[in-house]
């Protein structure tokens, strides 16, 4: 999204120029993700404000699919009908499953007025799109807090779709599994989330080629988990292996973004505060080895991460010092 909130997708083209749509400039936009298929085809879920009136203000969540070169197609709806007392309040990031369908983890937050007071309830929810769906149906839907008063709660949610078809959602420290879409979830076991992590930094998981599931916790310092026991049956008795990629304390990595290469190595990038954007991968060996990938860059937050078919490493993140987007790749390793 740029300053004015329009919601803009940029595809860098065989020519090295950049390819730019604007998909809606009438609401502010507030969060996106966004998954691309081996055809090419990305499919963007946003979140944005809609002005009701001079003091009402209605979030609204809605998907499109496309490409750089057709047009973006009706939007896919999301969740329930959206009203002053039920909005989607975030969005976790887009999973994309070798059959086409799609996972989409968010947050919905309600509010009542019991005995003059106000509760809000939020609940995360794990929307699931079937291939050639319209809209996704919530697969999960977790109370995962209740309470007086106007909250700004946000839960910490991240999704995958396994090598046997499996989901894994992890939510607030804690995994729920199901053999596939529309059956029945076991958990929530214990995950590798600290009670001390930071309440901004976003757990992520990603599933190898191996069936391994890795998950980061952002903090200080950063953290990525190893969980070996990835085939069903599904049960709630998990082990996590910890490993730290040596990022020194000072980074304050937050926000990390993981993915896998063709070899199955693990790339982490995280940013911090006070630091630089930082790229980890993790060697057959087991050791890491890390590098900086800007010096010029202020504090680097929301890294997102892709690895190409040759292996090249794309970036991207928001330097809060300029205000800007920034895109970085590097060749493989």
């Amino acid at each position: 999204a740029d300053r004015s909130g329009r919601l803009r997708t940029s595809v860098l083209l065989a020519n090295g120029s950049w390819h730019t749509q604007i998909l809606h400039g009438q609401d502010a936009t507030v969060s996106v993700t966004l998954a691309v298929d081996p055809s090419g085809t990305a499919t963007v879920c946003s979140l944005a404000v809609e002005n009701q009136g001079t003091e009402t203000q209605v979030q609204f969540a809605e998907c499109r699919k496309g490409s750089a070169s057709n047009v973006w197609r009706t939007p896919l709806t999301i969740g329930p009908h959206q009203n002053e007392d039920t909005q989607i309040v975030t969005l976790g990031k887009l999973s994309l499953g070798t059959d086409g369908g799609l996972l989409l983890p968010y947050a919905v937050q309600t509010w009542t007025i019991v005995q003059n007071y106000r509760v809000d309830t939020v609940e995360s929810r794990l929307g699931y799109r079937a291939p050639g769906e319209t809209a996704f149906s919530d697969d999960l839907t977790l109370l995962t807090r209740a309470e007086g008063g106007n909250s700004s709660y946000t839960p910490v949610m991240s999704a995958a779709f396994d090598r046997d078809g499996g989901i894994r959602f992890l939510v607030n420290g804690g995994l729920y599994s199901s053999p596939g879409p529309y059956q029945n979830y076991v958990g929530p076991a214990n995950a590798p989330a600290s009670s001390q992590r930071p309440h901004h930094a976003f757990d992520e998981i990603a599933i190898d080629s191996d069936g391994i599931l890795w998950a980061t916790q952002g903090g200080n310092p950063l953290s990525v988990f190893e969980q070996r026991v990835d085939v069903p049956p599904y049960n709630e008795r998990i082990q996590w292996r910890e490993e730290r990629p040596g990022l020194r304390a000072s980074d304050n990595s937050f926000d990390p973004a993981l993915a896998f290469d063709s070899h199955g190595r693990l790339h982490v990038v995280a940013g911090g505060f006070d630091g630089k954007p930082v790229h980890a991968v993790r060697q057959s060996d087991g050791h890491w080895d890390v590098e900086r990938i800007d010096n010029e860059t202020g504090a680097a937050t929301h890294p997102a991460l892709a690895i190409d078919a040759q292996d090249v490493v794309h970036v991207t993140y928001w330097d809060e010092s300029l205000g800007n987007v920034i895109y970085a790749k590097r060749c493989a390793l």
